[in-house]
This record gives C-alpha cells, sequence and structure tokens, in this order.
C-alpha cells in the first residue's frame, strides 16, 4: 500500500486539530490581559465623577453630558432600562443595595455597571479597546503558523531528504555510474521511482555492454577478414614473382600485379576506417605546427602525382592539438583526392578566426554537384564509377579524412573552388595559450 499519501493527510489532519485547539485555549486564556486593580480604580473615579454630573438633569440629557466629558475619549459608556435589560434578579438586587457592581470579561477587564435608581437606570462603563485584545490575537496567529510550520517541517523534511537521494543517484547515472543501486526501498511513489530509475539504469548497462561487445565482435572480423585477404594476397604475388613459364602475357602478370596492389590498398583503408568508426581509437594529442605537417604532407603526393602542381600559402606558423599521425593520413588523401580529380593544379592556404583554424584544398577539376557534396563524405562513395576505375582508389579517402576532423572536434565541408573545381575544407580547433 502506497504509505505517502496517507501520511501527508494525517499530518495535515494533526495540524488543523492542534491549531483549533490552540486557537480556543488561547481565547478562553488570554495571554495578555488587563491590569485589573489599575482600572478599577479608575472605574471608580469615573463612576463618582458620572454620578455627580448626570444626578440632577433629566435622561435625555445624558448622552450630551457624557460626550462632553473627557472620560468619553478613553472608556465605552452606554446605559440601559433595567425593564429592557433583562437582568437577572439577583444582579438587579445586588445593584439596589450597593449602587454599583464590578464585573470581568474574559481578559480580566473590569467592566463597572452603577444604578440611578430613581431613573431605574444602569450606567455601563467599561475601558476601550486597547492593544491587548489585538496581541491576543497576534499570538494566536502566529502560533497556528508556528504549528503549521512545524507540521510541514516533519511531513516534507523526510521527504525532500528522498528527492536529494533520488537527484544523487541521477547525477550517478548522468556520470555512467551504471551499477549504482537505489537506497530507497519503501513502497511508494518515491521509492517506486527510484525503483524505476535503477531498472532503466541496468537497461541501459546491459544495452552499453551488448554494444560493447559487438563493436569488439566487429572489430575482430574485421581484423580476421584482413588477415585473411591478406594471406592470398601475398601468395599470389609470391607466384608471379617466381613464375618463369613464358606462356604468361607480362601485360596480364602487370594487370595481377596492380589488382593485387589494389586490394592491398583497399584493406589497409577499410582497417584504417574500421578503426576510426568502430574501434574508436584514443588520439595521441600532440602540439603540432599545422603549415609543417601540411609541408610534410604536399612532397609526399608531389612524389606520388609529379604531374600536379601544388601550390602553398602558409604565412606563419601554427600552433594546434592533434594526433599527428591520424591527421597526416587526413591531409594526405585530401591532398590525394585533389590532385586524382582536379587537372593540374591545387591550391592549399590556411585560414584563421577566434578560435579555429581552417585548412582550404582547392582544386582545378569538375568539381562536386551540390547534390553530392553530403553523400561524398560517406564511405565507398565514388561520384564518376568510370573514372575512379581508371584513377583507382576505394572510395575511403574522404570518409577518413572526415572521421579524423570529427575525432579532433573539428570538421570537413565540401564547397565550390575559385579554380573551378571542389574546394576542400578541413576545421580544427585551435590550441589555447
Amino acid at each position: 500500500m502506497n504509505r505517502l499519501f496517507p501520511t501527508l493527510a494525517l499530518t495535515v489532519f494533526l495540524a488543523l486539530s492542534s491549531s483549533l485547539l490552540v486557537s480556543w485555549y488561547l481565547l478562553e486564556y488570554p495571554l495578555f490581559t488587563a491590569n485589573t486593580a489599575e482600572l478599577e480604580v479608575s472605574l471608580e473615579q469615573v463612576a463618582d465623577d458620572l454620578r455627580q454630573q448626570l444626578s440632577g438633569h433629566p435622561e435625555s440629557q445624558w448622552d450630551s453630558i457624557i460626550v462632553q466629558t473627557p472620560h468619553d475619549r478613553n472608556f465605552d459608556i452606554n446605559w440601559f432600562s433595567l425593564e429592557d435589560n433583562g437582568l437577572p434578579i439577583e444582579d438587579q438586587a445586588l445593584l439596589f443595595s450597593t449602587q454599583r457592581l464590578i464585573s470581568h470579561e474574559a481578559d480580566e477587564t473590569p467592566v463597572m455597571e452603577m444604578l440611578f435608581p430613581e431613573q431605574r437606570m444602569v450606567l455601563v462603563i467599561e475601558p476601550s479597546a486597547g492593544y491587548r485584545p489585538m496581541l491576543n490575537t497576534l499570538v494566536s496567529v502566529l502560533a497556528v503558523l508556528a504549528i503549521c510550520f512545524i507540521a510541514a517541517l516533519l511531513a516534507l523534511r523526510p521527504l525532500a531528504r528522498r528527492i536529494r537521494q533520488l537527484q544523487l543517484l541521477a547525477n550517478e547515472y548522468g556520470q555512467g555510474n551504471w551499477l549504482v543501486k537505489n537506497s530507497d526501498k519503501r513502497k511508494d511513489h518515491i521509492g517506486e521511482l527510484g525503483e524505476s530509475m535503477q531498472n532503466m539504469a541496468s537497461q541501459i548497462h546491459q544495452l552499453i555492454e551488448n554494444n560493447n561487445s559487438l563493436v569488439i565482435d566487429q572489430r575482430e572480423l574485421m581484423q580476421a577478414v584482413a588477415h585473411e585477404f591478406r594471406a592470398p594476397m601475398a601468395r599470389m604475388r609470391f607466384a608471379l614473382e617466381m613464375k618463369e613459364d613464358s606462356t604468361v602475357d607480362a601485360a596480364a602478370s602487370a594487370e595481377i600485379s596492380q589488382a593485387l596492389d589494389e586490394l592491398n590498398e583497399m584493406v589497409s583503408e577499410v582497417l584504417q576506417y574500421a578503426r576510426l568508426q568502430i574501434a574508436a581509437p584514443d588520439l595521441t594529442m600532440n602540439a603540432v605546427i599545422l603549415n609543417q605537417l601540411i609541408q610534410e604532407c604536399v612532397v609526399k603526393c608531389r612524389q606520388q602525382f609529379p604531374e600536379s602542381v601544388f601550390e602553398t600559402d602558409l604565412p606563419h606558423p601554427v600552433l594546434i592539438n592533434a594526433d599527428p599521425a591520424h591527421l597526416q593520413r587526413a591531409f594526405i588523401n585530401l591532398f590525394s583526392n585533389a590532385a586524382k580529380y582536379g587537372h593540374n593544379k591545387i591550391q592549399i592556404s590556411i585560414e584563421e578566426s577566434a578560435d579555429r583554424v581552417s585548412v582550404h584544398i582547392d582544386d582545378d577539376g569538375f568539381g562536386i554537384p551540390d547534390r553530392d557534396k553530403q553523400r561524398a563524405l560517406k564511405p565507398f562513395v565514388r561520384l564518376d564509377s568510370s573514372r575512379s576505375r581508371k584513377l583507382g582508389g576505394t572510395g575511403l579517402g574522404l570518409a577518413i579524412a572526415h572521421g579524423v576532423a570529427i575525432k579532433h572536434n573539428g570538421t570537413l565541408k565540401i564547397t565550390d573552388s575559385k579554380l573551378g573545381g571542389a574546394r576542400l575544407t578541413i576545421t580544427l580547433p585551435l590550441t589555447n595559450n
């Protein structure tokens, strides 16, 4: 049974009951009472003075006479007829015997009743309401508020503590600590919420474990496939080198050898892409002078593409934090792509902003249509299959460069070049000085 709401309802009921009880008690037994002795002396003096002033005057003039006295400001003065008021016989007898009678209110305030027997009128004199009733009311209100506050504190503080535990539990799960247990086992809404959070965390942890296992299986599969590919490739190359049969056409041998080279390149590219996307390796970050790294990559590409003209615009050294091996692979892929699909000219330039640096690679080729710019960054995409077969390649060059950029918290975009072809722009964060 859910005990949360019955507990809150019981707390509210007890708070209201206690408030009503305290209010009744303070009403019956007020904390602030009148100074009875002093007030009784004052009432005696006022009564004597008024009797003297009212005696000998008709009843019709009593009100005007009372208003003219200073007593009207400090006392409430009224009068009534014995026949109309209906006083008990014993009170009437007491008044006739003593001519005056003092009674007391709940807060001990004295009230004077003075008899004028000839007129059969009773003059009632009582002190004006002062600060005491207001103080007693204030005390009652404060007592009720204090009871409500204490009741709310007693009821809500345990709930606040339990909600705080849920917040800490959520923070643990947010940091990836999926195995932290919910310590609140009470069978109410809060306890059930904690149990649901723990079940959700257990399921997420299981999914992560399953995904990690799948990633490991995929990586092992890729390595096994690569190994199986390379073993027969090595045997085929060895057989070609050892073949002395003159009947084997030299052109066919060259074609087979080229095919083996392309297959070996494809395996290497696939493994590189798999390491970026599946294995998710940790980068070895170091301070890298970007200009120097680009120049080294340009030197290698000039050897691979001697007919292409590489122009560089690297005005001053730029320092970044990067993995030099992965970044070099990305730049070589980008420069090679520009050399393959450009005519003969490649321009490489650097542009800096406040916290990032962009490297632009422009070629003078046919460019890439807008509809294919984003698709070209995906693996195994060849936009012109006929030209791609002639130029070679696996369709993974741009995908690998894109993956390297993302691993460095950067981006790779394809736009149009001022040379007429495509512009490949890789943007990386600058080193914080």
